[in-house]
C-alpha cells in the first residue's frame, strides 16, 4: 500500500533529523519552500508538519517558523509507558467507579 504524500514528506524530514542532517534548534525552511521542493500543496505540507509536531520532531513558533526539536530524543529514551483502554457503558454507574479504581491501583502497583 502506498503512503500518502504528507506521510512520505514527514518521514523524509524525520530521517534528516535522526541522521543529523537537520540539527536540533535549527530553523526549518518555510512552508512555501517545502511546497516548491516537493511539488505539493500547502495543505499537504501542513499535514506533514503536524505529524512532526505530534511526534516531537519539530516545534512551531508563531511568527518565527518551525524548528527542529529535542523532544524526540527524550521520547526515545523514556518510552517505557504503556496504555490500556477500558470501555464501559456508563462511567458513573454504581459498579464502574470501583472497577476503574481497582484497575488503576493494580496497574500502578505493577508499574
Amino acid at each position: 500500500m502506498n503512503k500518502p504524500k504528507y506521510q512520505v514528506i514527514a518521514d523524509e524530514i524525520k530521517n534528516k533529523i535522526i541522521n543529523k542532517e537537520l540539527q536540533v534548534g535549527s530553523l526549518l525552511p518555510t512552508e512555501k519552500d517545502f511546497q516548491t521542493r516537493y511539488g505539493v500543496s500547502r495543505y499537504t505540507i501542513r499535514q506533514a508538519m503536524e505529524l512532526l509536531v505530534v511526534d516531537g520532531y519539530i516545534k512551531k513558533r508563531k511568527g518565527s517558523g518551525s524548528y527542529v526539536s529535542y523532544e524526540f530524543l527524550n521520547s526515545k529514551k523514556s518510552n517505557n509507558s504503556k496504555k490500556i483502554g477500558v470501555i464501559v457503558t456508563y462511567l458513573s454507574d454504581y459498579i464502574f467507579p470501583s472497577i476503574n479504581s481497582g484497575l488503576e491501583n493494580e496497574l500502578r502497583e505493577k508499574g
